[in-house]
């Protein structure tokens, strides 16, 4: 699903969901797709998994990661390439 470009960006909302994300895949194929996290501790745990978290909210709200991944999307339309 993530190589085919049929996924826009991935949401994380904690560093548990993070690890149980990269635990359930073989690969990881989070440097195909736009990256989105509700806050530093989770942006921390995408960067020691070896990905980039594209997208930060300010606070932790889903609102705010949502008009985060609005403002991202508007700038830069396409999702992130490897």
């Amino acid at each position: 699903m993530f190589s085919s470009g049929n996924v826009d960006a991935v949401t994380f909302f904690s560093p548990s969901a993070v690890k149980s994300f990269i635990e359930a895949l073989t690969v990881l194929p989070l440097c195909q797709t736009t990256v989105a996290v509700i806050g530093p501790t989770t942006a921390e745990a995408v960067r020691s998994a070896g990905a980039e978290a594209h997208v930060v909210s300010e606070s932790a709200t889903a609102k705010s990661l949502a008009e985060a991944l609005s403002a991202y999307f508007t700038r830069s339309p396409h999702p992130t390439s490897p």
